[in-house]
């Protein structure tokens, strides 16, 4: 049932914590108070996606620890609208029933407002996979009542992304690049573009000639394909924010007959076969399950009373490979999901 924590303020101080950074304590978070017994905690979970296999891999991890802790959890699926994500986390603040959330958002900067109403009822916030808040490079907290940030940034992304791109066209002048986001309002999106932009531009051979949103759906991305092939029918390479809409870019060329680089995103099954198999230059590492099981137990152990966990953590830390699946490694990454 839901517990009665208390706002407290703290003096932030970072340590080194299994490779990620931590923070003793934060002034704009909620924490501390009174402990809950495990047996009485109730948490959310509010899923990206319940139809999408990066949100399916992320709620069942979340499920599992929690029913590992012996602590009920309950999923509520916002396939992939932020407007009725927000409004689950206000039915749920407004319910009473629960003493955290853990948020996987659809909308970071959108959502901030829930997490503060639910702050506002002593309710805290664990975000994972995408940062809530305006920054989308932000790795620690953003938003009163989020107490930790478990997942990525978008500006590594963009590097990583930028960095392969600018190693396929060194012996190519000019070199023509596309790029889909997958919603340009994005902060996440935003960042990721920035930097991808930023990187390749240090090479003066590379060209942007498109960018077009895909909306992170397969099909969506197809058809903007198949649009920046028409209009711009020398494009050497692709890149795509997610593998999904990866999927969609290959799927275009192919039956355009086009010879076109590829670079993914999120490092899915899927994608991670196409990297090892040299069809695809690489993908960028994300891992659904591990953020969502480590943000889960983080949640449970601040509701029970624990103060030295750990506030901001880089889950690319964790990853076997470094930040980028490539051919050259994809043997020794082991990807969290997909088909």
């Amino acid at each position: 049932m839901k517990g009665a924590i208390m706002k407290s303020a703290a003096i932030v101080c970072f340590i080194a914590l299994t490779g990620a950074v931590a923070a003793c304590g934060s002034s704009d978070s909620s924490s501390g108070g009174s402990a809950v017994d495990k047996q009485d905690m109730s948490l959310a979970m509010f899923a990206y996606a319940y139809d999408d296999p990066w949100g399916v891999a992320q709620a069942e991890s979340a499920e599992e620890t929690a029913k590992e802790a012996g602590v009920d959890l309950k999923v509520f699926d916002a396939a992939g609208d932020a407007g009725k994500q927000f409004n689950q986390v206000q039915d749920a603040v407004a319910s009473g029933q629960f003493d955290g959330f853990v948020v996987s958002a659809v909308d970071g900067a959108g959502i901030s407002a829930a997490i503060e109403d639910a702050a506002a009822q002593d309710i805290q916030t664990v975000c994972i996979g995408a940062p809530c808040g305006p920054d989308g490079n932000g790795l620690k907290p953003q938003v009163d009542g989020e107490i930790a940030y478990v997942g990525v940034t978008g500006k590594v992304d963009g590097e990583v992304q930028g960095d392969l791109v600018k190693q396929f066209c060194k012996d190519k002048d000019p070199c023509q690049v596309a790029y889909i986001p997958g919603f340009a309002s994005s902060p996440v999106d935003g960042a990721r573009l920035d930097a991808f932009k930023s990187t390749v531009g240090e090479d003066k051979n590379i060209d942007v000639v498109a960018t077009a949103e895909g909306g992170y759906d397969q099909r969506q991305a197809f058809q903007v394909t198949q649009d920046m092939l028409q209009a711009n029918p020398d494009i050497d390479l692709i890149a795509a924010a997610d593998d999904g809409m990866a999927l969609g870019v290959e799927q275009a060329a192919n039956e355009a007959g086009k010879d076109v680089a590829i670079i993914g995103n999120a490092a899915s099954k899927e994608g991670v076969k196409r990297v090892a198999a040299g069809e695809w230059l690489g993908t960028s590492v994300w891992l659904p399950r591990s953020e969502a099981r480590e943000g889960t137990n983080i949640l449970i152990d601040s509701l029970s009373g624990k103060t030295d966990f750990p506030t901001a953590v880089d889950i690319r830390k964790k990853s076997t490979v470094g930040p980028v699946v490539t051919q050259e490694n994809a043997a020794d990454f082991q990807s969290e999901w997909g088909n």
